[in-house]
């Protein structure tokens, strides 16, 4: 376990945004995070935030006053049982789906290029082109933070609560993900060919279609999945509904309507909405949190005046 003291976020966070953290303690394995419990209750510190790789998390310009548990990749990732894996928190997403195809398990390729921790997709139950980590979730392994004592709980995949870019854990947050059991398919010779294909072919997208030069932190709005939100936005723009059917997986996309609203390039600060997707607010340079939650505002006032709802945050503020 490494201890760091008086840390600005804004290094730990993809969108390199926020102030400074009382204490830093990086974990990359189990021994770390049972070390991190006693430097917990030895130091009384009771205000608690987990951290994986930071890619989706506003952090305020206060900071955080209190401990901040850096999850990172460690020595003993993953542990395989015939197509069951089973990987550490802090480990990347993208560590698992090369330990995936070293195995010959296909179902993560999807995911290729996701800017994600195994913990922080968990909780957020990320997903891209149509599917979800949830789909090969089988069990949680986490700690309640608020009883450390009970020490290390399981939840079966029912258990976990997921639900679109939600999860128990993320409504929970004194809970600490340590890893996650997930179940894959066998594949052939050709199914892995096709894999690492879609893996690429995803990847590709990425870079072509988002502002992977400029800070972020990736999609700041959920797109509208609720079956009577979809149809009191097709109500106002009909045009869309083909759109809706083929091409965003019957969700509304967030990034469409936001340029639609007349967003996209909006600035404030050193904060503005990107031009090659609407959905990121990107920092320029030496953007502000509270820049971002202006332009966060701004657009949920014009999208309750124009659908009558408020749509909901993909991004975690902290403060």
């Amino acid at each position: 376990m490494q201890v760091y003291k008086n840390v600005s976020l804004s290094q730990d966070t993809y969108y390199h945004i926020g102030g400074n953290v009382d204490v830093v303690l990086e974990l990359s394995s189990l021994v770390d995070i049972e070390e991190a419990l006693k430097y917990l209750q030895q130091n009384h510190i009771e205000k608690i935030l987990p951290l994986g790789l930071g890619s989706n998390l506003l952090i305020s310009d206060s900071g955080f006053r209190g401990a901040i548990l850096r999850l990172l990749p460690g020595s003993e990732n993953f542990l395989l049982k015939e197509n069951k894996v089973t990987a550490f928190a802090g480990a990347t997403i993208d560590q698992l789906i090369q330990f995936c195809f070293s195995h010959n398990l296909a179902g993560l390729a999807w995911a290729g290029g996701l800017p994600s921790s195994v913990g922080g997709a968990i909780r957020g139950n990320a997903g891209a082109f149509g599917s979800e980590m949830k789909e090969n979730v089988s069990s949680v392994n986490y700690i309640d933070l608020l009883k450390p004592e009970l020490g290390i709980q399981t939840l079966n995949k029912e258990q976990c609560g997921f639900g679109y870019r939600d999860s128990f854990f993320k409504q929970h947050k004194n809970m600490l993900i340590v890893s996650g059991t997930f179940v894959f398919e066998l594949g052939d010779e050709e199914e892995m060919l096709e894999q690492k294909r879609i893996y690429k072919e995803n990847i590709a997208y990425r870079q072509s279609h988002h502002p992977m030069n400029l800070p972020s932190c990736g999609s700041v709005f959920k797109n509208i999945t609720e079956k009577e939100k979809v149809e009191k936005i097709i109500a106002v723009w009909p045009d869309i509904k083909e759109k809706v059917e083929t091409s965003w997986y019957g969700k509304v996309s967030m990034a469409y309507v936001i340029g639609r609203l007349g967003f996209s390039g909006f600035r404030v600060g050193d904060a503005q909405v990107s031009e090659k997707h609407n959905n990121y607010i990107s920092n320029l340079s030496q953007a502000k949190a509270s820049d971002v939650l202006a332009i966060i505002k701004v657009i949920k006032e014009k999208f309750i005046t124009t659908f009558s709802f408020e749509p909901q945050l993909e991004v975690e503020v902290i403060d």
